[in-house]
C-alpha cells in the first residue's frame, strides 16, 4: 500500500514538471496581450508621443529646462527597474509572484498619468516644473509595478520556447490594439476636449488621458482574470539578497547581449517617438498626421508578431531574427530621411512601417527573457523572472535617458522657439533625431545581435536538464 502511495506521488511530481509546458488557446494568448495594450493606451502612447511636446507647446515649459527635468526622472526611472524587479521576485500572494501588481500597477498608472496631463498652463513657472516632476516621477513608479510584472508573468506562463515566441507575438497584438486605440480614439479625444482644435489645450489632455486610463484597467482586468503562473522557485531560493540575484544576472552571457540589444532599441525607438510630433507639426506642416500615423502605426505593430514568427521559423535562433529586424529598420529610417517632407504619403508610410519593425523587435526581445530564464536558473539555481525583465528594461531606459536628453538638448541648442516658425537648423535637428540617427544605431544593433547564441536547440537542451535536476515545478 505504502510502494503504491509512493509510486502515486512519483506520477503526480512527473505531471507536475510536464505541465510547466502549458500551451493556450489564442483566446487567452489575446487576453494576455490586452493587459500591454492598456499600458500603451494608458501611459506609453502619451508619453513617448506627446509628453514632450505637451510641457513645451502647451505649458510653455522651456527645452533647456525640459532637458534637465526628463534627464533627471529617467535616470531614476532606470536605475529602480532591478529592483523592484528584486522585490517582485520576492513576492509571495495568493495570486502569485507577479499577477496582482499587473492589476494594481494599471490602476496606479492610469490615476498618476490623469495627474501629470492634469497640469495648467496658467501656473507659475516654478509651479508647472515642480508639478510636472512630482507627476513624472509618480507615473514611472506606477509604471514600473505594472510594466515590470506583466513582463515577468510572461516568462512564468510557460517554459516551452516556440510557445513563448508565440506568446510575445499576441502580446504585440495588445501593443498595436493599444497604439490603434490611442492614435484614433485618443487623439480625436484630445481633439474633442481642446474644443475641436489641434491647438491642444490642457482640459484636452487631461480627459483624453483619463479615458485612455479607464479603458487600460478594463483591459489588465482581463489579464489578470485569465493569466496562471507555471513556473515557480522555491521559498527558500526566492529569499537570497537582491545583490546575489544581480550579479548571477550580469554573469549570465545571454543576457549581455539582451542588454546592450535593449540599449539600442531604447535609442532607436524613443529618440524617434520624442521628435514625431514635431516632425509632423513643424517639418511636415500638419499635425493632424498624427492621427493616421497612429491608426496605421497600430496595424504595423499588429504585424510585428507575425513578422517575427516567420523570421523566427526560418532562421530557429531569437537572436539572427533580431538581427534581421534591426537591419530592416535601418533601411526603413534611412528611407524615410531622404523622403520628401512634403511627399505626405511616403512619410505616412515609412513612419506606420517603423511600427512594424519596432513590434517584431519588442516580439523577439521579449521572448527571449524567459529563455534567459532559464539559462540562469540552470547555471545558478535561481528563478529570476523578474530582475531579469526589469533588468531588460533598465537596459531599455538607459537608452531612453541618454537619447531623449540628447533630443531636448539638440532642440534648445538650435533655437527651437514653441508655436513658431522654425529656422532651418531647427529642423535639420527634428529630421536627424526622427529618422537618421535611428537608422544608424540600428545598424549597429543588428551587428551586435549576430553574437546572441541561445538558440532553440539550445533551449531545448537547457530545458531537459532543468528537468532532470528537478527545479522546474
Amino acid at each position: 500500500m505504502l510502494e503504491k502511495k509512493e509510486e502515486i506521488a512519483a506520477e503526480v511530481k512527473q505531471e507536475e514538471k510536464v505541465s510547466t509546458d502549458v500551451h493556450y488557446s489564442p483566446v487567452k494568448k489575446f487576453l494576455f496581450g490586452l493587459g500591454l495594450g492598456g499600458y500603451n493606451l494608458s501611459y506609453s502612447y502619451w508619453i513617448n508621443n506627446f509628453f514632450t511636446i505637451f510641457c513645451t507647446d502647451t505649458l510653455g515649459i522651456a527645452p533647456a529646462t525640459l532637458t534637465t527635468l526628463t534627464a533627471t526622472v529617467q535616470s531614476f526611472d532606470a536605475i529602480k527597474d532591478p529592483i523592484a524587479g528584486g522585490l517582485l521576485d520576492h513576492a509571495r500572494t495568493r495570486w502569485g509572484r507577479y499577477r496582482p501588481f499587473v492589476m494594481l500597477g494599471a490602476i496606479l498608472t492610469a490615476f498618476s498619468m490623469c495627474m501629470l496631463f492634469g497640469g495648467r498652463a496658467d501656473w507659475s513657472m516654478n509651479m508647472k516644473v515642480g508639478w510636472v516632476c512630482f507627476c513624472y516621477i509618480l507615473a514611472v513608479l506606477a509604471n514600473t509595478m505594472h510594466f515590470q510584472a506583466y513582463g515577468s508573468l510572461q516568462g512564468c506562463l510557460t517554459t516551452d520556447a516556440q510557445e513563448r515566441g508565440s506568446i510575445s507575438v499576441w502580446r504585440m497584438v495588445g501593443t498595436g490594439i493599444g497604439n490603434i486605440s490611442a492614435g484614433y480614439i485618443g487623439v480625436n479625444l484630445l481633439i474633442l476636449f481642446s474644443g475641436g482644435s489641434t491647438n491642444y489645450t490642457t482640459a484636452g489632455y487631461f480627459w483624453a488621458v483619463a479615458v485612455c486610463g479607464a479603458l487600460s484597467i478594463i483591459a489588465n482586468f482581463a489579464t489578470f482574470m485569465n493569466s496562471r503562473e507555471v513556473v515557480s522557485i522555491s521559498k527558500e531560493k526566492s529569499k537570497l539578497p537582491l545583490g546575489q540575484s544581480l550579479k548571477c544576472v550580469i554573469c549570465t552571457p545571454p543576457m549581455l547581449f539582451i542588454i546592450a540589444g535593449m540599449i539600442v532599441n531604447g535609442l532607436m525607438n524613443y529618440g524617434r517617438l520624442a521628435v514625431q510630433m514635431y516632425f509632423f507639426t513643424y517639418v511636415c506642416g500638419d499635425p493632424k498626421l498624427a492621427i493616421t500615423v497612429g491608426v496605421l502605426g497600430g496595424f504595423g505593430t499588429l504585424s510585428g508578431g507575425p513578422i517575427f514568427k516567420f523570421i523566427y521559423s526560418k532562421t530557429k535562433s531569437k537572436g539572427k531574427a533580431m538581427s534581421i529586424i534591426f537591419l530592416l529598420m535601418a533601411v526603413n529610417e534611412g528611407l524615410l530621411y531622404a523622403c520628401p517632407v512634403s511627399l505626405h504619403w511616403g512619410i505616412i508610410a515609412l513612419s506606420s512601417l517603423a511600427m512594424s519593425w519596432s513590434g517584431a523587435l519588442g516580439t523577439a526581445m521579449y521572448a527571449a527573457t524567459g529563455d534567459v530564464a532559464d539559462y540562469a536558473q540552470l547555471k545558478f539555481g535561481l528563478r529570476l523572472d523578474g530582475l531579469i525583465s526589469s533588468t531588460s528594461s533598465f537596459a531599455m531606459k538607459v537608452g531612453r535617458v541618454i537619447v531623449t536628453t540628447m533630443t531636448t538638448g539638440m532642440l534648445a541648442a538650435s533655437g527651437y522657439v514653441a508655436n513658431a516658425e522654425q529656422t532651418q537648423e531647427v529642423i535639420q535637428c527634428i529630421r536627424f533625431n526622427v529618422a537618421l540617427f535611428p537608422a544608424i544605431i540600428s545598424a549597429a544593433g543588428a551587428a551586435a545581435m549576430l553574437f546572441y547564441s541561445l538558440d532553440d536547440k539550445r533551449q531545448a537542451e537547457i530545458v531537459g536538464k532543468l528537468r532532470e535536476r528537478g527545479d522546474i515545478a
